[in-house]
């Protein structure tokens, strides 16, 4: 029985192992390699490498190669890079993790794979060349390759080349005679993919498919790629025998994003360019190089800059739970040299620490990273109810990305990049790493949520509830809102501050019509008249302006076999309203288009959202996951409010941010701060 390779300790914290792949005029031979021990950064050791990116497949390896004459188990997708990489009569320096970082579970491999991953930016950036494995190539990925290889190199080019130069005219030549067209300049590149490619022939839908398997590989949705591209001096993509330039991958993505169907995908493959391109943009904003991945120091940069990486940072957040890996730990631990880089202070990377505790650790980081921001708590949201962890730690285990529905189905994606200021320019409390479990914040308690009116589907799936019962349940919230707001209506001022016309009407769609004192006289009346079309409609059958009757005629529907809603539906549809012909006046038609328009256009989107009525008199919207008895707070540090639920005295579980219409820019934050406590988030 072949002895077993033991990972020899590294002499230092710099320390890295190289592999050595011996040659082979065989292509299917053993896999043969030897260790090279190599410190970082010491020009005196400088040993030239590349790095290996890809998926490892499956969490161990299982077959085996010889690594200084022993036996050492890979995943069958290293094993088959290594046979793609091998060198027919030269030896091939590589760096790949699974061989390079010792796997074991004891405490020194444990030590070292903390070591490690905090270098790995490092690592890859030292690499002469980032090596990206797609595993075997699919029947389509040569010409798929091709294809892009071509898109790339022409649109690589600024606009105004000539593209009568050598080699441009080749790449042109080829492109023209294989795509059977006559491109006379760049607009019709950028044409040529969306016109041919995309839409037309046989050939066309196998590029097609093509592209949807190239973009469908894992690597895109494994965190650890992430920063194994964006840190890459040079980068090139291998799918079997099939290589193409990462930079003129990216290039042909720019057109493929205009037409692609799954963009979500396609986000995926573009999101390492974009973050590459964003820390080489602004990595000389700092005093000290991004390169050296030790913390940049934020406070010395121009605001420009500065703003810059918080939007990164707001990026990341986002993208986090997207991402997949097998460690839960390692959505912040395969990120850590970005975050290093664009001057996160992390503590030291600790295999031993809950992931609650590291999810924790950036969610705190980031606080105090932001002047104190508390903003990274709007992604903290729990639709289905809590879960193992604290509240107010973000769940990277599932996505924050908004969907493809044209409702919100995150209860905070409004919110983000807003510039409310509900909290004045109060700044946080400096978070303490301990308790893990806890943070510490300060707070003014607005009032209790006295009522709630949410549909009965939000927060479900459309196609499983049906399309039409999710349309009508939201039909049935708005129109018992409307019912409830009573007095809030017939009022004179709402809150002492406005007509209560402003204040429904951003209730409704705060996310379009918050900054109305922007908006022209014209732009106002439109929406006013809007809004008015609306709420006479849904107030069936005590409409003001329209009569029942024309309802009716145009829903062509029995009142007596019908509820409301399903009344109110039919009167909204388009169809119905254009075969109505002369039973129904012009003026009824327009009022019934404008309802139409506000809701299916405005209203709609927010129909997993609930309405609020406040123990105050305020109203306002949260996800559909708030409760009645509910406190709305104000937390500093913060640009919008939100809802806490009690669980014990001053300590409360976090439930979603809120817009509640007259605080939403300080008007109730105590300029003396009286009435501020201290509030425990668990």
């Amino acid at each position: 029985m072949a002895q077993t390779y033991v990972h020899e300790p590294l002499p230092s914290s710099r320390s890295i192992r190289l592999i050595s792949l011996a040659p082979s005029v065989t292509s299917n031979a053993p896999i043969q390699c030897d260790i090279i021990i190599v410190e970082l950064h010491d020009r005196r050791t400088k040993v030239p490498y590349e790095a290996l990116s890809y998926v490892w497949g499956s969490p161990t390896g299982t077959i085996p190669i010889r690594c200084k004459g022993m036996e050492l188990l890979v995943t069958p997708n290293c094993h088959d890079a290594l046979l793609h990489l091998r060198f027919r009569f030269s030896r091939r320096i590589l760096w790949i993790d699974a061989i390079c970082i010792d796997q074991g579970d004891d405490d020194r491999a444990i030590r070292e794979r903390n070591s490690q991953v905090q270098m790995m930016g490092d690592v890859y950036e030292n690499a002469s060349r980032v090596l990206i494995w797609l595993g075997l190539a699919h029947q389509s990925t040569p010409r798929v390759f091709r294809m892009l290889r071509m898109i790339g190199f022409v649109t690589y080019w600024p606009e105004g080349h000539d593209f009568a130069q050598r080699p441009a005219k080749i790449i042109r030549t080829a492109l023209s005679r294989r795509l059977q067209g006559t491109l006379k300049d760049f607009v019709h590149i950028k044409r040529l993919f969306v016109d041919i490619v995309i839409a037309n022939g046989k050939e066309s839908k196998g590029y097609t498919e093509g592209l949807q398997h190239l973009l469908g590989n894992r690597w895109f949705f494994r965190v650890w790629t992430m920063q194994e591209a964006v840190f890459a001096r040079k980068c090139v993509i291998l799918c079997g025998n099939s290589q193409l330039d990462w930079t003129l991958f990216n290039s042909a993505l720019g057109i493929v994003d205009i037409s692609f169907g799954d963009l979500g995908v396609l986000w995926l493959a573009t999101t390492r360019n974009v973050a590459g391109a964003q820390i080489r943009k602004y990595k000389n904003a700092a005093t000290s190089k991004v390169s050296d991945t030790s913390p940049t120091s934020r406070d010395k940069m121009p605001s420009k800059s500065k703003f810059e990486f918080e939007r990164m940072d707001v990026f990341w957040i986002r993208t986090l739970g997207h991402l997949q890996c097998s460690v839960p730990q390692d959505k912040v631990y395969g990120l850590y040299s970005i975050f290093r880089a664009t001057g996160l202070e992390l503590p030291d990377v600790d295999y031993k620490k809950t992931v609650q505790e590291v999810y924790g650790d950036i969610a705190k980081s980031f606080i105090r990273m932001h002047g104190r921001s508390l903003n990274v708590l709007l992604i903290s949201i729990r639709p289905q109810g809590h879960d193992d962890f604290p509240s107010w730690t973000p769940n990277w285990e599932m996505s924050h990305l908004p969907g493809k529905d044209v409702f919100d189905n995150t209860g905070n994606v409004f919110f983000e990049g807003s510039t409310y200021r509900a909290s004045g320019y109060s700044l946080a409390t400096t978070p303490s790493l301990t308790p893990a479990t806890e943070l510490q914040v300060r707070g003014f308690i607005v009032g209790g949520v006295r009522k709630i009116i949410v549909s009965s589907t939000a927060g479900k799936q459309p196609e499983l509830v049906g399309v039409r019962d999710f349309s009508l349940n939201f039909i049935v919230a708005c129109r018992a809102w409307l019912v409830q707001l009573g007095s809030i209506w017939e009022a004179e001022i709402y809150q002492g501050q406005g007509v209560p016309i402003n204040a429904l009407i951003n209730t409704l769609a705060f996310f379009e019509f918050s900054g109305t004192e922007d908006l022209d006289s014209e732009q106002l009346d439109q929406i006013e008249a809007r809004f008015h079309c609306w709420a006479d409609v849904f107030i069936y059958p005590d409409c003001d302006v329209v009569t029942t009757q024309d309802i009716e005629a145009v829903a062509q529907l029995d009142p007596s076999l019908v509820d409301y809603p399903k009344m109110i539906e039919a009167a909204l549809d388009v169809a119905n309203i254009r075969s109505s012909g002369d039973i129904v006046s012009d003026a009824v038609k327009r009022i019934l288009r404008g309802a139409n328009l506000f809701h299916s256009e405005l209203c709609f989107q927010l129909a997993n959202w609930a309405f609020l009525f406040l123990e105050t008199g305020h109203i306002g919207r949260a996800y559909f996951n708030c409760r009645e008895g509910d406190k709305v707070a104000l937390l500093a540090g913060s640009n919008v409010p939100f809802i806490l639920r009690e669980v014990e005295h001053h300590r409360y579980q976090l439930v979603a941010p809120a817009y509640i219409y007259g605080i939403m820019n300080g008007e109730l934050w105590p300029a003396d701060e009286i009435g501020v406590e201290d509030i425990t988030l668990v």
